[in-house]
């Protein structure tokens, strides 16, 4: 019995990434499995569930870790850590099993990506039930790091930082070839330093002075 929850949840896994979950059926993945409907009846009651476990058996490590490491960078600092400690807790996770698994890391790449796309957001609606909690404890631990900015503020950054994240992840490998070697995406630490980097200077930056800097913008001229 476990031996078939487990290969419906490899093959589940496998044409969500390929294909979209929508555009899978339970007919598709029970073929592909070699099961029948039945066994999905059986181990997971209906399509919705099977697609939340199969997003939280890949997940749940991952915010597991984040939430430890976030817990360790809070004791180190004494109660508060810092926006680049708390956006490393959050990427480093996911980097490094990029780094380490790259098969499984791939294929969460392209879930992930499904999720992001989601029109009518039903999808990021079953993802976002098992990470609430994980949620709203990092945007706690930024919104105390980083005072001066309101509350939409640091969801309008989160969000912007969740896509640099997800992009690094699914396109490591394409800029080591656009770099022709010179970026080397081998290190996850190195690669998640880099881009908390990136990320913090974001938070750190100010909406005005950007706005001073983009100066007068140019009329868009119609076709």
């Amino acid at each position: 019995m476990t031996e078939t929850r487990e290969q419906l949840l490899d093959t589940a896994e496998r044409l969500f990434a390929e294909r979209g979950v929508d555009t899978v059926s339970l007919r598709d993945i029970t073929s592909a499995a070699g099961a029948n409907v039945a066994s999905v009846n059986y181990h997971f009651g209906s399509k919705e569930k099977l697609v939340s476990e199969v997003f939280r058996r890949r997940l749940q490590p991952i915010n597991d870790e984040r939430l430890d490491l976030l817990t360790r960078f809070e004791q180190q600092s004494g109660g508060t850590a810092n926006i680049e400690q708390i956006m490393f807790a959050f990427v480093h996770p996911v980097i490094r099993r990029m780094s380490a698994e790259p098969e499984s890391g791939a294929n969460l790449m392209r879930l992930m990506s499904h999720v992001h796309s989601d029109v009518n957001a039903s999808l990021a609606g079953i993802v976002l039930h098992d990470m609430q909690d994980m949620i709203e404890r990092f945007m706690t631990a930024a919104q105390q790091a980083m005072p001066s900015l309101p509350k939409d503020e640091i969801y309008w950054r989160a969000h912007f930082a969740t896509g640099v994240m997800a992009h690094t992840a699914a396109a490591a490998g394409l800029l080591h070839a656009l770099s022709d070697g010179a970026c080397d995406v081998s290190c996850g630490e190195d690669l998640s330093c880099r881009l908390v980097a990136f990320i913090s200077g974001g938070f750190h930056a100010e909406i005005a002075s950007a706005r001073a800097a983009i100066g007068k913008i140019p009329e868009v001229k119609q076709p």
